[in-house]
């Protein structure tokens, strides 16, 4: 994020947010994961805080390269969750998450691994 001094002024150069604390798994379905995590903290005058950029990657996969979720959560309100779809049944992935501004991305949470649920009968 970049701070504003003050006057109309702002001080140009970046911030590095902190990386969001606690992911965890709230609801693990065969083909989805909702990943939770806790704010980071932002001064109340970042008028540059976008929201929480969602990456995963299918572990199975030695091909697999991470990938970012289409849609930034827009919010800094708890719970900061995103739902994950269109994942493989039965499989391990490994989820991190950052927050973002207009100016830049923070630090990167410690990675969350989870298995997806088995196909349901």
């Amino acid at each position: 994020a970049v701070l504003p001094t003050g006057f109309g002024k702002s001080l140009n150069f970046s911030v590095v947010c902190e990386a969001p604390k606690n992911a965890a798994a709230s609801t693990i379905t065969h083909t989805s994961v909702t990943v939770t995590v806790e704010p980071v903290s932002v001064p109340q005058y970042d008028d540059y805080f976008y929201g929480y950029r969602i990456l995963y990657k299918n572990l199975e996969d030695p091909e697999s390269k991470w990938v970012a979720l289409s849609q930034v959560v827009r919010s800094n309100v708890p719970p900061i969750m995103a739902v994950v779809y269109s994942l493989r049944p039965y499989t391990n992935y490994s989820f991190r998450v950052s927050a973002v501004s207009f100016q830049s991305e923070g630090l990167i949470s410690k990675a969350l691994n989870v298995r997806t649920a088995q196909w349901g009968r």
